[in-house]
């Protein structure tokens, strides 16, 4: 079993695996092939396995979406920020927590236009620009 559990946990999705009904009877395969009871075990760890590995995309847990909102960090106003002001790079910083743009979004806020005021040391958000 252990072949075939280490090929499971690698990434194979198919493996083959001799069936029979009891080691001891003749024939060469027997001895090598997997009893009923095996079977069964194989097919368990095989969804363990499967369960473990997931499918490759990445989720984030309802439980995390506290430590994420703290950890993440946003566009804040570095100074303040008059409506209809045109915003630079030099307007803005990055900080903690989240609560606005992600950083990831600078090139698109800069350029824009303030369509109301924004205090210096608060989070720009989509309704700011």
């Amino acid at each position: 079993l252990l072949v075939s559990t280490v090929a499971l946990s690698i990434g194979s999705d198919i493996i083959e695996r001799h069936f029979t009904l009891n080691k001891t009877l003749e024939g060469p395969d027997h001895i090598l092939s997997s009893e009923p009871d095996e079977m069964k075990r194989l097919v368990e760890i095989s969804r363990v396995i499967k369960a473990i590995l997931g499918d490759g995309v990445k989720r984030i847990k309802s439980s995390e979406y506290d430590t994420m909102n703290l950890q993440q960090k946003s566009l804040y106003a570095l100074t303040d920020i008059s409506k209809n002001q045109v915003i630079s790079r030099d307007m803005l910083t990055v900080k903690g927590p989240s609560g606005g743009i992600l950083p990831k979004y600078l090139n698109i806020v800069e350029g824009r236009t303030a369509v109301k005021d924004i205090s210096a040391d608060y989070p720009i958000t989509w309704d700011d620009i």
